[in-house]
């Protein structure tokens, strides 16, 4: 009985560790993917406000 006892503890904690990293892995990869969008989109609307600026001044300057 005493042999058979820490066998489901161990088998418990390498599930949980296993568990825990890929957890650890699964958040970590959500924040990348986070902070990939979030800087892409503030590119893509730093470029886009300037393009418009740029196409109102444009038209500012034909008139």
């Amino acid at each position: 009985m005493a042999r058979n006892k820490p066998r489901p503890i161990t088998y418990g904690m390498a599930i949980g560790l296993t568990f825990g990293l890929l957890v650890l892995l699964a958040i970590q990869i959500i924040w990348i993917a986070v902070l990939v969008g979030v800087v892409s989109g503030l590119v893509i609307g730093i470029s886009l406000l300037v393009n418009y600026r740029r196409v109102k001044g444009k038209k500012g300057l034909k008139r």
